[in-house]
């Protein structure tokens, strides 16, 4: 026992010792391992980085809990080349949390919850040479956080949800070699072209692809062209507003572009003159100080890149009049006012028209300013519409989007008029609804609809057969001449049916295909009729039944004048077949089928007969033996006819095989069957007689058995009468074994 004190004192003092020579007498963290220069604490829950020495080079800190680190906290670090903190709870990077880490080479920040970076965070890490911040959760960067770092080989990102990348992120990467920026949500817009430029012009080996839009999904960036973004002008986000401003008051015109472009004011489509009233905000904005009349009119604000040009809509400011003071200034105001010289006049057009003009002139003091506007909506004027000196509009050429209500608004600080025209277009006509072609019976009514559009409204004209129709007292077309109804149809409203629609400009046609089907009336009539049957005590038997007509007629079946319960035993098949199995006393009478349908009906019947013994009594030695083997050929007959109907017809199993439905097709009906049994049971019955000799059968006799004595003519004659032979076939004077068969 003291042994082992001795050896754990030992040890400990070993360890101290140990830790003094590698830490100048800096205690090893709690729960962490350090060996030389190297403090490994993995997996120990910690949730603040802990105080460690200052001759520290790799600092292991994976698989813990630390959320936040804490700015200055490595400041006097300056040997810490790798700092591990992988599989943490981090959410942030403050700027200064990695001051004074100047021989940091690789920052490992992977796994944790990190959403958002301070621009000037890694800045200063100027022997950094990997960092990695993959399966993180951020969404945005400011272009400096990764930039100027001129060791920097290796920057991982994928597995975030970086969806845009500004300008200039990644610049001053002298050595970077490989980009990791999978596993995004990139937009692949105008906005990250740059970065293609970049890629190809410092041959970085990366990977990256595009999440969107949805024609750009998983294309790699490496590879593609700047003309591959299909790059448009710049998007206005905030137009400017309407404003009243009081005389010699200040006004405010808010103006955002996308992509912080730089702003250019227009006033009534000219850029603005330099006036030190004039003043353009860092955001875009206008600032009009003391508002003067001549500041009157619409203000649009536009931005230019080099994927061209975009304007904001016109924004209207109105100077409110100074206060008048009595009735002179108000004549004076008033003589002032814009008034209409000249007024637009509606016009009617085509699409492809050389040119329209609208004019509209008006005076007033000052000069009043004209603006146009397209159905409620100010008109953004181009190449193609444009106002001249007088104020005249000018379209041209027409096209199909220029129809509508135009009104010229002339205003002044005194007031403002308003007048309107309409321009019309002249198209074609143009179905919005096609006819449906038809099959109907007699008696049915006929209803075809047809709509066009166009301009002038087109007529609608309805042809049978390259006959015009007319209203009769069958036929009926709507006032618009879009429905056409013909009632109680015959067999001659039969046809090729054409709407036509027709204005000045041209006619359009199209046609549906109406047949009219005459009623078939056909009775039913029975084409397999039951028939009458002596059915054996046990057996089962089949009442043949089928009917046809138009329509198809329905079956039924009574017996005895009543209908006919549906037993476990007693079905029909598809066809309309009765089948009884088991047969029974009970089940002797008259059975009918009937065939029904709308025109009328048909019947046919056959009785039915129990038969309890097969054989009369008190026959002769050869009477017997024929009764004897008569009897056993027609129990085998019988027990294999009802097996076979019973095994096609009660099907209790899944789904037939084609075998047993090609059976069922080739199974003889009833009258067949009896005509098979009967020669099954003659040639059986002279079997089982010839089976009975051979195995001799003990017989009454005194003399030896012969079979010439036993079976003599009218044996032959009895077992064929018994069978049923003799009602298909006749006997002559000698019956063969074959006789039947």
């Amino acid at each position: 026992m003291k042994m082992l004190r001795f050896v754990l004192i030992f040890l400990t003092l070993t360890l101290i010792e140990g830790q003094k020579r590698n830490f100048s007498n800096f205690p090893c963290p709690l729960r962490c391992v350090c060996f030389k220069k190297t403090v490994r604490c993995m997996q120990v829950d910690l949730s603040a980085v802990p105080d460690v020495a200052l001759q520290t080079t790799l600092l292991d800190l994976r698989f813990n809990k630390i959320k936040q680190l804490q700015p200055q906290q490595f400041q006097y670090h300056k040997h810490i080349k790798s700092i591990l903190l992988n599989n943490n709870a981090l959410t942030e990077l403050q700027n200064g949390i990695f001051t004074g880490l100047a021989q940091l080479r690789h920052l490992y920040l992977y796994k944790n919850r990190i959403k958002h970076i301070d621009a000037d965070v890694f800045q200063g890490l100027v022997n950094l040479e990997h960092l990695y911040l993959h399966d993180n959760e951020i969404e945005t960067f400011e272009p400096r956080t990764f930039s100027n770092m001129p060791t920097l080989e290796r920057l991982f990102l994928y597995n975030n949800k970086i969806q845009h990348i500004q300008s200039g992120s990644f610049s001053g990467l002298s050595r970077l070699s490989r980009l990791r920026l999978d596993s995004n949500a990139l937009v692949c817009d105008c906005q990250l072209a740059w970065l293609v430029g970049m890629i190809k012009e410092k041959q970085i080996h990366i990977a990256a692809s595009c999440q969107h839009p949805h024609e750009m999904y998983g294309k790699p960036l490496k590879g593609m062209k700047i003309k591959d973004f299909h790059c448009s002008a710049p998007q206005i986000l905030v137009n400017p507003q309407d404003v009243h401003v009081s005389w010699g008051g200040t006004a405010v015109f808010t103006c955002r572009a996308e992509g912080n472009q730089s702003v250019i004011w227009m006033r009534n489509h000219v850029e603005l003159p330099p006036d030190d009233r004039y003043h353009i905000m860092p955001d875009g904005s206008l600032m009009i100080e003391n508002s003067q009349d001549i500041d009157v009119g619409y203000y649009e604000c536009m931005v230019k890149t080099s994927e061209g040009e975009s304007k904001s809509r016109p924004a209207r400011m109105v100077v409110l009049n100074p206060v008048i003071q009595n009735k002179q200034q108000l004549n004076f105001y008033d003589g002032r006012r814009p008034k209409f010289i000249e007024t637009p006049k509606s016009v009617s057009t085509s699409v492809g028209d050389t040119q329209i003009e609208l004019q509209c002139k008006a005076a007033g003091d000052p000069t009043p300013t004209i603006t146009w506007s397209q159905n409620g909506i100010l008109l953004s004027l181009s190449s193609r519409k444009f106002i001249n000196s007088e104020g005249t509009l000018i379209i041209r050429p027409v096209q199909s989007d220029d129809y509508g209500i135009y009104r010229c608004e002339a205003d002044n600080i005194h007031g403002r008029i308003s007048a309107t025209a309409e321009v019309l277009i002249n198209v074609p006509p143009v179905f919005t609804v096609h006819p449906e072609s038809l099959n109907i019976q007699v008696g049915q009514d006929v209803k075809i609809e047809c709509v066009a559009v166009g301009t002038p409204v087109p007529q609608i004209s309805w042809f049978r057969n390259n006959n015009r129709l007319r209203p009769t007292e069958r036929t009926f077309i709507s006032s618009d001449g879009t429905v056409l109804e013909i009632r109680n149809a015959i067999g001659s409203d039969a046809g090729l049916y054409v709407c036509e629609a027709r204005n000045e400009l041209g006619y359009r046609e199209a046609s549906a295909n109406v047949v009219i089907e005459t009623v078939v009336k056909n009775p039913p009539t029975l084409i397999y009729k039951p028939y009458d049957i002596q059915a054996i005590l046990g057996s089962t038997i089949e009442l043949p039944c089928k009917g046809e007509g138009t329509p198809t007629p329905g079956l039924q079946w009574r017996k005895d004048g009543s209908e006919l319960a549906r037993t476990g035993r007693i079905r029909t098949s598809v066809t309309g077949n009765l089948y009884i199995v088991g047969i029974a006393l009970e089940d002797a009478g008259r059975y009918e089928c009937i065939a029904i349908n709308e025109h009328g009906r048909a019947s046919a019947s056959g009785y039915v007969t129990i038969k309890e013994e097969i054989h009369p009594a008190g026959l002769g030695v050869g009477d017997k033996l024929v009764k004897i083997a008569f009897a056993e050929a027609t129990q085998e007959v019988d027990l294999a006819v009802n097996r076979t109907i019973d095994k096609l017809f009660n099907h209790y199993g899944g789904p037939r095989s084609s075998e047993e439905l090609f059976r069922i097709i080739r199974f003889p009906n009833a009258p067949a069957r009896e005509l098979a049994r009967a020669a099954e049971v003659y040639e059986r019955t002279l079997v089982n007689i010839r089976k009975h000799v051979q195995n001799g059968m003990y017989l009454n006799h005194t003399v030896d058995f012969n079979y010439r004595e036993i079976l003599s003519p009218e044996h032959l004659q009895l077992i064929a009468k018994l069978s049923g032979c003799t009602a298909h076939r006749a006997f002559g004077k000698y019956c063969h074994l074959n006789t039947c068969s």
